[in-house]
């Protein structure tokens, strides 16, 4: 998918993504949602690897060589976590 995104050109855009659930765990009727600092942290620190580069590298063995660049430069400096 990020492949597909970035040889389309849209790999920077503004994307939205949601986690939700339909039904509450245990037959309950409340449900707390914890871990958005973990998320937050991981979205900080997160960088592919040479070692995760030749994986998806050998998962797309026609992918342009650019698209690697762009994935060893790719950083969430710009993403954006919120709740409610």
């Amino acid at each position: 998918m990020a492949y597909a995104e970035w040889k389309t050109g849209r790999a920077d855009e503004i994307a939205v993504f949601e986690a939700f659930f339909r039904k509450a765990p245990f037959n309950g009727i409340y449900t707390i949602f914890a871990g958005v600092d973990e998320i937050k942290r991981f979205l900080n620190d997160f960088r592919f690897t040479e070692q995760q580069i030749k994986y998806v590298r050998g998962i797309l063995p026609r992918a342009e060589e650019e698209f690697f660049d762009w994935l060893r430069k790719l950083d969430c400096s710009k993403v954006k976590v919120s709740g409610i």
